[in-house]
C-alpha cells in the first residue's frame, strides 16, 4: 500500500480512482504559510472542532464535498494541515478522496540537539532543524547544552571571545518554536560534563574530578543558580531537563563516604 503521508497516520484510507479537484490555487510554499493560509477554511476546506479530540488529534475526510478537518483545538488543525499539504502536493490539483485519523501514540514527541563543545550552528541552521520536526509531528525540541554554548549573562567573562548562543538567539529560537507548536526546552547539564567550567581559576575547587562538580558545596548551588538564573528567562517553557549523567567522580575526593 502506497504510503501517502509521512509520518504515516493511525487511520489512512484512500480511494484510488477518485479525486476531488480544488478550487483554490496553493502556492508550494513553507509549511508554516500554509497553515496561515488555510487554518480558518476556505472553499475546499471546512474546519470543525470536536472537543472529545486529543490535542494533537484529528481527522481529515476529503470526498465530493470538499475536506474536513476535524480537530479540538490549533494543535490538532496544524497537524491535519501539515499532512494535507502532502496530499496536495502530490495531487497536482486534485486531492485522492480519503479517510484519515491521526492521534499521536506519544503525547511528548521530542528530539534533543546536542550543540555543546564549540559546535554551535548558526541560528538559521536551527531554525531549519526547527521546520524539519515541524514536518514530522515533534512537539518538543531539547537544545542540549554544556560548556559554554551560550553567553550567561552572569558569567560575561567566560564567553567574551565565544561565538555561541545568545539570549535574544534563544528567544528568537522559541517563538519561531512556538508558532510551530513546538515546545523549546532548555537542557542544561549541572552535576557531570563541567571540564569547562571547573578550568576556570575560581571554580576549580568545585571540582571533584576534572568533569565533576562538588554537588556538596553550597558554592556548586550559587553557581548553578546563576547559570540557570541567566538562560531560563529566555524560554517560555515551564520545564527544563536538569543534566545529571556521566558524574563520574561522584564517591570519589570530596564526596567519597567516610
Amino acid at each position: 500500500k502506497y504510503n501517502y503521508i509521512f509520518p504515516r497516520p493511525k487511520k489512512d484510507e484512500f480511494c484510488e480512482d477518485k479525486k476531488y479537484t480544488l478550487k483554490c490555487k496553493y502556492t508550494d510554499g513553507d509549511l508554516i504559510t500554509f497553515y496561515k493560509e488555510n487554518k480558518d477554511g476556505n472553499s475546499d476546506i471546512k474546519i470543525t472542532k470536536d472537543l472529545t479530540l486529543d490535542r494533537d488529534e484529528y481527522t481529515l475526510k476529503v470526498d465530493e464535498n470538499g475536506i474536513t478537518i476535524t480537530a479540538s483545538c490549533d494543535d490538532g488543525v496544524f497537524r491535519a494541515l501539515t499532512s494535507l499539504r502532502q496530499l496536495i502536493k502530490k495531487g497536482n490539483g486534485e486531492v485522492l478522496y480519503s479517510d484519515i485519523h491521526d492521534k499521536p501514540a506519544f503525547k511528548q514527541r521530542g528530539y534533543m540537539w546536542d550543540i555543546s563543545r564549540q559546535r554551535k550552528p548558526k541560528v538559521d541552521y536551527i531554525l531549519r532543524i526547527v521546520d524539519m520536526l515541524a514536518e514530522l509531528k515533534y512537539n518538543e525540541f531539547h537544545l542540549y547544552m554544556e560548556d559554554f554554548s551560550f553567553k550567561f549573562e552572569a558569567f560575561p567573562q567566560y564567553t567574551a571571545d565565544y561565538d555561541c548562543l545568545t539570549a535574544e538567539d534563544i528567544r528568537n529560537i522559541d517563538a519561531y518554536c512556538k508558532e510551530r507548536f513546538i515546545e523549546l526546552v532548555p537542557d542544561l547539564n549541572g552535576m557531570g560534563h563541567m571540564t569547562a567550567w571547573l578550568e576556570k581559576d575560581e571554580c576549580k575547587h568545585l571540582a571533584v574530578t576534572h568533569d565533576t562538580i562538588n554537588f556538596l558545596d553550597p558554592e556548586t548551588f550559587e553557581l548553578m543558580d546563576k547559570s540557570y538564573g541567566s538562560l531560563l528567562p529566555n524560554f517560555s517553557s515551564k520545564r527544563v531537563h536538569i543534566g545529571l549523567d556521566e558524574a563520574m567522580g561522584l564517591g570519589k575526593n570530596q564526596t567519597e563516604e567516610k
